[in-house]
């Protein structure tokens, strides 16, 4: 290519541009006249040297990006039009997508000099040696390696929700000397008394037996793998194309969106993953038996959905998916009828025996989860909420709040919004992914087109959509008809099985991205590829913010209990001692959902070594706290806390003294333990029984036991303290009244 002085000058403002804008400087509306000017010259670079097709398409594209960015800019000036624009700061990543779209295509018409922007014949394609390279599965491993990767803030994360409280119960009961058949037959008798079949689900009875967390959640991640290249395998199987089964492997990362709520991807023991893998067995054997007539592959596919249907119970409506598939593969009435009765004749026999189950059964109506709500308006709008939080950045665009046990967090301020923030929220490792996703689909369009030259890829479109539209449509259909979650969903949260639908929503958009790419439009080409860009790094900075908050509500106060027990906090108490935990929030973990299923004595059991369970030491919460003062002096009181945070915590352990009631719990012999570097070398404080403030800083406290968890300390045993009055100046365990004592009185 010719370079001239003006190529040379264009070249220098585009870097000039991208370091500006990664380095983010745009937040600043002194930088607009800079940056438009430079944009201004570069463009009459262009008019001089000559407009071609793809020069107009990058500058109205980036027109349109830095027109928004420049309105943006503009809202924080007091002018009234601009502010209407505050509202839509959460689509800036579709403006963004423009920026990138217009800078990639611009800079790809100067790398590759021509007047127009044809694909090439795969045979003579820069990337046919790659193809080769990859071979049959290479596209297949790197896209499993980019979910993967995505999902890396997982893996150092903790256990949420469910998995926190079935992490203590399940792993006590690892302990408690009862066989482990009697275990998994109440596992699945409580199931059975609240009016359910899920009795198959006891499979995941055993992951919590899976001592490392880490473990725990990487065996997630993985099967997140299995339900990509079972997906792949699927529908090629049904299309006879690869490219559509490897285009909808690469959008699942762009779908997975982790929330602030009960999700099917941070945890919940891999129950939906299981469930996509039931189904998506059930039409691929039946598919099989369609085209060959093999009743094995029958009996597979009955088989598939009846154990779907004894895990859980969004699995039921896919019956609906077997006609869908006969009529994608052409089958009569008649045979129709026929294939459909075994599948209905599992759920008829299935649903009866659930009826039974709640007629006859007084606990069968106790869950709300499963107690169907029939007003229509109700089942309607859920429908909707559970079908949108199945669309890309729903979550993301939606949601005005994360809320978890009483902790509230507004998601404007929390989400970044702006294109600056966004490119700065994400790390070197998101922008690798990114370009090997990227690279990805590239591969992919061109095999795509190399399919659709020889006549490949079209045997059966049908049976692909028709089973893209049962994983998107059917799995929110039991939702809607719930009680518990027809009160709780709203416009951007959706419950677990929101995963299977996000499948289903990936096989649509990839049937929709194929036949627009039979045009062969490298304009549309090249769009998809930004647009593929920016939702993944929204997609993995929204997954890592919502990851590292679920930690500051769930793994931050957990680990610091369990460290503090591990680390003999309990050591010190007489055998006959009771212990309240007083902690600042509800602790799923320890507290559950609430009476009558409590865990204190089974989480200070497994981390303390004492037993709290069947021994004299007995543990109880809040509520357990006047009848607790009652059975004083007979049996010690002793008072509990903790919190953490991502550099360190503390917990502290008193006993409450004669004199105290419920408005004013004093203790004494007071025991305190510090953990992480941001908390060794803070001084605690409190205030004492007389209203006086304390303070004991690293110079004055007294350790009593040092481990590589942290230190235990003693404050003077005769010092008698107001329990709730403890923590420290920067980190308040439960109120800051002595902080603001300490740093406004005299000491």
């Amino acid at each position: 290519m010719k370079r001239s002085p003006l190529n040379v000058l264009f070249y220098s403002l585009m870097a000039v541009l991208g370091v500006l804008f990664i380095a983010g400087v745009f937040a600043s509306r002194k930088m607009i006249p800079l940056l438009l000017s430079l944009l201004a010259v570069a463009f009459l670079t262009d008019l001089r040297l000559g407009m071609t097709r793809e020069k107009r398409i990058a500058w109205l594209a980036l027109a349109i990006g830095f027109g928004w960015k420049t309105a943006m800019a503009m809202t924080a000036s007091s002018v009234q039009i601009f502010q209407a624009f505050v509202p839509l700061r959460r689509v800036s990543w579709l403006f963004l997508t423009f920026i990138v779209y217009g800078f990639g295509l611009r800079i790809y018409a100067l790398i590759f000099e021509r007047k127009s922007m044809k694909v090439r014949d795969e045979n003579h394609s820069w990337s046919a040696p790659f193809i080769e390279f990859f071979g049959n599965w290479g596209i297949e491993l790197l896209l499993l390696a980019i979910t993967a990767l995505s999902l890396r803030m997982l893996v150092p994360s903790g256990y949420y929700w469910d998995d926190a409280l079935n992490s203590t119960q399940y792993l006590f009961e690892r302990q408690d000397g009862i066989p482990l058949i009697q275990n998994l037959l109440s596992f699945m008798g409580k199931y059975l008394a609240l009016g359910r079949i899920n009795v198959l689900s006891a499979y995941y009875y055993f992951l919590f037996y899976i001592p490392s967390v880490a473990a725990y959640k990487a065996l997630i991640i993985a099967l997140v793998l299995a339900c990509q290249l079972v997906v792949r395998v699927v529908l090629t199987y049904m299309t006879g194309s690869l490219s559509l089964g490897q285009f909808t492997m690469l959008l699942i990362p762009l779908l997975i969106q982790l929330r602030a709520y009960q999700d099917p991807v941070s945890g919940f023991y891999g129950l939906m993953q299981v469930l996509l893998i039931t189904i998506l067995l059930m039409a691929y054997f039946f598919t099989r038996y369609l085209r060959g007539g093999q009743k094995r592959n029958l009996i597979f596919s009955l088989a598939a959905y009846m154990v779907g249907c004894m895990i859980y119970e969004v699995v039921f409506p896919f019956g609906l998916l077997i006609p869908l598939l006969c009529w994608a593969e052409g089958i009569s009435l008649k045979q129709t009828i026929k294939a459909i009765l075994p599948f209905l004749l599992i759920c008829l026999v299935l649903l009866g025996v659930v009826l039974i189950l709640r007629l006859n059964l007084p606990t069968a109506e106790v869950y709300e989860g499963v107690r169907f709500k029939w007003k229509l308006s109700a089942i309607l709008r859920t429908y909707g909420i559970q079908l949108l939080a199945a669309l890309p950045l729903s979550y993301y665009t939606f949601t005005d709040q994360l809320t978890a046990m009483e902790q509230i967090t507004l998601a404007d301020g929390f989400f970044r919004q702006s294109s600056d923030e966004i490119l700065r929220g994400n790390d070197t490792a998101d922008y690798l992914l990114v370009w090997l996703l990227v690279f990805s689909a590239v591969l992919i369009f061109q095999r795509w087109y190399t399919e659709s030259g020889n006549g490949n890829g079209n045997r059966a479109l049908r049976p692909a959509l028709a089973l893209g539209l049962c994983l998107f449509l059917l799995p929110a259909v039991t939702i809607a008809l719930s009680t518990r979650y027809q009160g709780q969903l709203v416009p951007g949260l959706g419950y677990l099985p929101v995963y299977i639908s996000l499948f289903g929503v990936a096989i649509v958009l990839a049937l929709l991205v194929s036949r627009l790419l039979r045009r062969r439009n490298a304009f549309l080409q090249g769009f998809l590829l930004a647009l593929i860009a920016v939702v993944f790094l929204v997609t993995t900075q929204h997954n890592r913010l919502v990851t590292h908050w679920m930690d500051r509500v769930f793994y931050y106060p957990r680990q610091t209990g369990e460290q503090a027990l591990e680390s003999g906090l309990f050591d010190f108490l007489p055998d006959n001692a009771t212990v309240i935990s007083m902690n600042p929030g509800w602790y799923m973990w320890e507290a559950s959902w609430g009476p009558p299923r409590r865990l204190y004595g089974e989480f200070n059991t497994i981390h303390s070594g004492r037993d709290f369970v069947s021994g004299e030491l007995q543990a109880g919460g809040r509520d357990d706290l006047a009848a607790s003062l009652n059975d004083q002096p007979d049996r010690p009181l002793y008072l509990f806390s903790y919190q953490g945070s991502e550099t360190g915590g503390v917990a502290v352990l008193g006993k409450v003294t004669a004199t105290a009631d419920e408005t004013n719990l004093i203790t004494e012999e007071v025991i305190y333990f510090l953990h992480g570097e941001g908390f060794k070398d803070q001084p605690v404080i409190y205030i004492t029984d007389e209203g006086e403030p304390g303070i004991v800083d690293a110079r004055t406290a007294y350790p009593i036991r040092v481990s590589e968890n942290g230190t235990l300390y003693q404050l003077n045993p005769q010092e008698a303290i107001r329990f709730d009055s403890f923590g420290m100046v920067d980190f308040a365990l439960l109120r800051s009244t002595s902080a603001e004592l300490i740093l406004n009185g005299d000491r």
